[in-house]
């Protein structure tokens, strides 16, 4: 099983620590992360063979720092657009 599908159903709003999304081999969208608003350290997103993209974080506001990074299938970034550049 892989670690995401533990996480998938959870309704987190903010994480006080980092994100870490590595190394999934079916993952291709992120699924209810829709009420996620602020991740106090890393988001690192990398490795992910199949993401296409990552509308689901388009509610994300802020991160301490961002990493994404050879996800080979990743087309589309706009779920990140709303983080504010600080």
């Amino acid at each position: 099983m892989e670690p995401f599908r533990i996480l998938r159903d959870l309704l987190l709003e903010e994480s006080g620590s980092s994100l870490t999304i590595i190394q999934t081999r079916s993952f291709s969208t992120f699924v209810n992360f829709s009420a996620l608003d602020s991740i106090t350290a890393q988001l690192n997103i990398h490795d992910n063979t199949k993401l296409m993209n990552v509308d689901g974080l388009s509610s994300l506001r802020s991160a301490g720092s961002l990493f994404v990074g050879d996800n080979h299938s990743l087309t589309s970034v706009k779920g990140l657009m709303s983080i504010a550049s600080t």
